[in-house]
């Protein structure tokens, strides 16, 4: 048999993100678009499995893991804590003294830093409808990133001497 422990009790075996099957067949799970899921990953790979309140990761942090811009990873935030997979243990803060980012709670687990109990919120998220929540709403003006252009007819002008 392998060993799995060093001579201090270490594991020697890699880490691993844990995604239950409950929460992939979810209706929150499968409402969400790629970029959030993979925002979720990038916040459960930081769970060392004593640290849950204690997630530390900026929108800054975020787009640059996710090859995104921070405000696309910002909303991406938005939509794990409006779907109940993610909430705010303690919040940023920036001044001279003190540069800290977001910490996190994954509701997944036990929360380490109040001892509460995994609260699972996503499991009671219920759809409206909104198939992707991290598209620009309808009042947004003019084409944005992502999105298909409408084919106008193409029509030819002629230049020069007309027969």
């Amino acid at each position: 048999m392998p060993r799995r422990h060093d001579a201090k009790g270490r594991s020697l075996v890699e880490p691993f993100v844990r995604l239950p099957k409950y929460m992939l067949r979810c209706q929150a799970w499968r409402s969400m678009a790629p970029l959030p899921r993979a925002l979720f990953v990038e916040v459960l790979a930081l769970y060392t499995g004593a640290n849950n309140g204690f997630l530390g990761l900026s929108a800054r942090e975020a787009g640059d893991a996710l090859d995104c811009s921070k405000s696309t990873a910002a909303r991406a935030f938005e939509v794990l804590i409006e779907r109940g997979f993610l909430e705010v243990s303690r919040d940023a803060r920036f001044d001279r003294r003190d540069r800290r980012a977001t910490e996190w709670r994954v509701t997944l687990h036990r929360c380490d830093r109040t001892g509460e109990h995994p609260s699972k919120a996503f499991m009671r998220f219920e759809d409206t409808g909104r198939r992707n929540s991290t598209v620009p709403n309808s009042s947004a003006h003019g084409p944005t990133r992502g999105t298909r252009a409408t084919k106008l007819p193409l029509t030819v002008s002629r230049v020069g001497p007309s027969a």
